[in-house]
């Protein structure tokens, strides 16, 4: 049976190439664990797969000056990072899938990511999303009106308000009172309820600061061109400058320190041995996709 019975040969075949081809972007796009933080920039044929708490905010900037050819940061100004993205800094669903797939498979695109190690970043999370809850009490303590917080955006009443019900399920989970910020009775979770809370979740449950780097990077999806760890960032980063060729100024804005979370405890503080396991096991992808011990490492 002929499927184009109107059509000529030649164009029959062409009509039934398109379909194939158009099916295998679909395929492509619907493997995709993550179309949320994938930076394409067509002007630098680049692909920057952001992870969250991964040094986004430094290389999301450089990107920016980089796309701009902007070294005095005109383009940027005081401007939240995590605003930019998705306007200057476009995103996947700025674009069709053909030229999704065919950007993510070629070889002539540039392709990067960074990730950390699995126990460094769940208490990064922790610290940023759940413990960093407690500075509402506090400013509710200290008469400042929301609207104030609001405004200074410190903390997030307005941004962030889905960790507050995060946290009041980590506690009700284990028997406690999932109390409200502005109760003075309010308490966070601890780090041992949250990665637990969290260990127990399946993939497509968890928020996205903290599913596995997996999940977030497309591995297995992505031939990435370069790797980097936060660890060594700025060694990997000047790696992806050179590579971009970037200008010289661009190496400067590299901080001699990237930012890493305040450390006021141990790791070993943070993972009692029952804990540790059960994280690696969790999250034993990431630790052997890219190549992170099971022991726990000496800074956050």
């Amino acid at each position: 049976m002929i499927k184009y019975p109107d059509m000529t040969i030649e164009s029959a075949y062409q009509r039934t190439s398109q379909e194939a081809s158009g099916a295998v972007e679909e395929e492509y796009w619907s493997s995709l664990t993550n179309t949320k933080d994938s930076i394409l920039i067509p002007d630098l044929n680049l692909l920057y797969q952001r992870v969250p708490k991964v040094a986004g905010t430094t290389i999301s900037k450089i990107l920016l000056h980089l796309l701009f050819n902007d070294p005095e940061g005109k383009a940027i100004g005081n401007a939240n990072v995590h605003y930019v993205i998705g306007t200057l800094l476009p995103l996947l669903s700025d674009y069709p899938k053909k030229y999704v797939y065919e950007k993510f498979t070629s070889k002539d695109t540039f392709k990067f990511t960074f990730v950390r190690n699995p126990y460094a970043k769940l208490v990064s999370c922790y610290k940023d999303k759940i413990q960093r809850l407690q500075d509402i009490r506090t400013t509710v303590n200290e008469a400042t009106s929301i609207a104030e917080a609001m405004e200074t955006k410190q903390p997030h009443f307005y941004e962030e308000p889905k960790y507050i019900l995060y946290n009041a399920k980590m506690r009700a989970a284990v028997g406690k009172e999932p109390y409200t910020p502005y109760s003075p009775k309010f308490e966070v979770a601890t780090f041992e309820e949250f990665a637990r809370f969290i260990c127990d979740q399946k993939n497509e449950e968890m928020e996205h600061h903290w599913e596995p780097q997996t999940v977030t990077t497309n591995w297995g999806k992505v031939d990435y061109t370069h790797i980097g760890k936060q660890e060594s960032f700025i060694d990997d980063m000047t790696h992806v400058l050179a590579a971009l060729g970037a200008s010289s100024y661009l190496y400067q804005m590299l901080p001699e320190k990237l930012n890493m979370t305040k450390r006021t405890q141990t790791m070993q503080s943070y993972y009692p041995p029952a804990l540790q396991e059960l994280v690696y096991n969790r999250f034993l992808g990431d630790f052997q996709a890219f190549g992170y011990s099971p022991e726990l490492p000496s800074g956050l």
